[in-house]
């Protein structure tokens, strides 16, 4: 209506607006506005008109139902809308710094190869003549991209402060607590969100008898692997030896075990899993005497 677009102008002259970044659907408008300003006998801000985000698909303008119907935030905190409730980044746990990487960086190319920035190298770089010319497609997966890489560059330390005790609580049968920050070095680059690495320390320690009696096959034709892992028991029973890899090692190479074969064994044996985080990190952190429970009930299931 036409009053909105007087509205718009006397507003922005009144809060002294020097520049107006908006949307490319604006441009049909800017000349009634720069008229209006011109019959007041105003100055003109410095306006620029930015290309839309597009849908994830690539087509048409990112809207507000997209979310719902692509199951992605939309908005920087929940939103409620006839009715309707819209996730936000904030609810889902991405970080502050993680959400304004990743719109910062949707049509604008900085000019190198950089994807990570912080706010004030941010603040330094940008430059609207910088912003692509075409739409830039709104890549949901990209977001938890950045919000992984924010995780990973907070400290363990800061991130132990709030869940450290809670992991000494529900693990203190399986580690020591000077061994935590270990726990959520090994684990805090695995996660997309803050509120995960809880569940992940305890995924990461936790043993799967059900997982290892599928697996447990895999042990039948590999020679001499009950008198192998026998001998790392014995071994790490020795409080003496302190270096359960370099013992592994020489043990798998005194039997011409590849290390690959070997070292699947080994996770089986002390996870009941095939895969995980690094396997000697995962040693480290448990107390010895778990490790030992796990070898002889391993050795036990094997032989049955």
């Amino acid at each position: 209506m036409p009053t909105y677009h007087f509205a718009n102008v006397v507003d922005d002259h009144l809060m002294k607006i020097s520049h107006v970044v908006r949307g490319e659907e604006w441009l049909p408008s800017l000349a009634l506005h720069i008229s209006l300003y011109e019959s007041f006998g105003w100055e003109n801000p410095i306006y620029a008109h930015l290309p839309l985000i597009l849908k994830p698909t690539g087509k048409g303008k990112l809207s507000k139902r997209d979310g719902e119907k692509f199951g992605i935030p939309i908005y920087p905190i929940e939103w409620e809308d006839e009715n309707q409730t819209y996730s936000g980044f904030k609810e889902l746990g991405f970080e502050e710094g993680a959400l304004i990487n990743f719109i910062s960086l949707i049509g604008w190319n900085p000019g190198n190869e950089k994807e990570l920035y912080s706010i004030e190298e941010l603040i330094k770089d940008f430059k609207l003549e910088r912003i692509i010319k075409s739409g830039a497609k709104y890549d949901y997966n990209k977001a938890l991209w950045f919000n992984q890489e924010y995780i990973k560059n907070i400290s363990s330390e800061k991130i132990n402060e709030n869940l450290g005790n809670k992991i000494k609580t529900k693990m203190n049968f399986l580690i020591d607590s000077d061994k935590v920050i270990n726990l959520i070095d090994l684990v805090k680059e695995r996660v997309q969100f803050k509120k995960d690495i809880f569940n992940e320390c305890v995924q990461a320690l936790e043993y799967s008898s059900s997982l290892f009696n599928n697996n447990k096959g895999f042990f039948k034709n590999i020679k001499n692997i009950k008198s192998i892992l026998t001998e790392l028991h014995n071994q790490i029973k020795d409080e003496k030896n302190k270096n359960i890899k370099e013992i592994y090692f020489s043990i798998l190479n005194e039997n011409n075990i590849k290390i690959g074969i070997g070292m699947k064994c080994l996770r089986l044996c002390i996870t009941g899993k095939d895969k995980g985080p690094d396997l000697f990190q995962i040693i480290n952190i448990l107390k010895r005497k778990e490790i030992l429970e796990r070898l002889r009930e391993s050795l036990k299931t094997i032989n049955d």
